[in-house]
């Protein structure tokens, strides 16, 4: 009679053999594991000035609002001296220069190598300038360059300029010559359209 083996017997024997090696596996390897586990310490991750965190590739900035809230003292020294601007600058609470309609006339002393300005804003078709010593008048504008010159190359002496079209100035300076010895004493006078 042939012998047959019970399935259920087989499965018993699997069982066992399968507890035998968790035993036997658990007292080779489990104070191995248990000294493991008890070397992992914490891990702190700090972001200073003197340990910082390393940071590569690009940061989007782009999400962020246009205004962001500052506390605070806020240090602009290391900007450049001029700053591109786009959009609108309200410019109300700067104070009214003189526009030209008729005419102004200005006098004053002005020492040697020096040169007094004054804001005008408007279109001129005549100058006239006089000084006591060598002395140029200097018609600022942003298009006359550096300025149209009418200069007086002695003392009392007087010049005049007409222009046929209308000049576009924003300030009027009067240089005294570094040269002379004393202070120029001058008068000049713009008449407009």
């Amino acid at each position: 009679m042939a012998s047959t083996s019970s399935p259920l017997g087989s499965r018993r024997a699997t069982w066992a053999a399968l507890i035998v090696t968790g035993f036997v596996a658990g007292a080779l390897f489990g104070p191995s594991i248990a000294t493991a586990a008890s070397k992992v310490s914490d891990v702190f991750v700090t972001n200073t000035a003197t340990d910082p965190v390393p940071v590569a590739g690009t940061v989007n900035v782009g999400n962020l609002p246009a205004t962001q809230p500052v506390s605070g003292t806020v240090n602009v020294g290391n900007l450049p001296a001029t700053q591109p601007v786009s959009g609108t600058v309200n410019v109300g609470s700067v104070p009214a220069v003189p526009l030209i309609n008729e005419g102004i006339t200005q006098s004053g002393t002005t020492q040697p190598g020096q040169t007094d300005t004054v804001q005008v804003f408007g279109n001129i078709t005549a100058a006239n300038f006089t000084s006591s010593d060598l002395a140029s008048l200097i018609l600022g504008g942003n298009n006359v360059g550096n300025g149209y010159r009418l200069t007086v190359s002695s003392g009392g002496q007087s010049i005049a300029q007409s222009f046929y079209n209308p000049l576009p100035i924003t300030s009027v300076s009067v240089r005294c010559d570094p040269s002379n010895a004393s202070a120029c004493r001058w008068v000049f006078a713009v008449a407009g359209i």
